[in-house]
């Protein structure tokens, strides 16, 4: 975990997040390292989607979506479900105390994308599918991504250096050519 990062990285990475996991995650990762005489950087790895316009990239992570499809997304889901919870646990049982996760949860139960706001987790970061995380459900971070044009895109990620004092960035992309244009 954190102890043994701090032990040993010089860079303590962590998945998109909202900001007070963000917060938590490194100033749990900056103390320890601290403990130990050492300074570590912090990094932050998403996903992203950059269109022309903020319309093209919210179409495409509603594609990515309905492209997945709700039943392969419910399927992964609940496979992460288990993995994080146990094996006796399930989608079809479970409950988040946050409105927005419960609604994505509801979605998925009902055999359909959720809506695109709900998985807005904050200005142009949304969860999404990728190989880590079908939809994130658990609030652990894993899947979300960075939507908009090339200018908000940057703005985030000026934002997260500015609030979190973030160092690096593992930025990741499918299909990667339009990202990378």
């Amino acid at each position: 975990g954190v102890k043994h990062a701090a032990q040993l990285v010089d860079t303590y990475l962590a998945f998109l997040n909202k900001p007070e996991h963000l917060h938590a995650q490194f100033d749990g990762a900056r103390r320890d390292a601290a403990e130990r005489g050492r300074h570590i950087r912090t990094g932050i790895a998403a996903w992203v989607i950059v269109r022309e316009t903020e319309e093209e990239a919210h179409a495409h992570l509603r594609w990515l979506l309905e492209e997945t499809g709700p039943q392969w997304l419910r399927q992964q889901v609940d496979v992460d479900v288990k993995r994080t919870l146990g094996p006796d646990a399930s989608l079809a049982e479970l409950r988040s105390d946050d409105p927005q996760m419960q609604r994505r949860i509801d979605a998925l139960n009902a055999g359909r994308a959720p809506e695109l706001a709900d998985p807005q987790i904050g200005p142009h970061v949304f969860t999404g599918p990728t190989p880590p995380s079908a939809l994130e459900v658990l609030g652990r971070g894993r899947g979300s991504y960075i939507v908009g044009n090339p200018q908000q895109v940057a703005q985030v990620l000026k934002d997260l250096q500015a609030e979190f004092g973030t160092e690096a960035f593992i930025l990741q992309a499918y299909p990667l050519k339009e990202e990378a244009e």
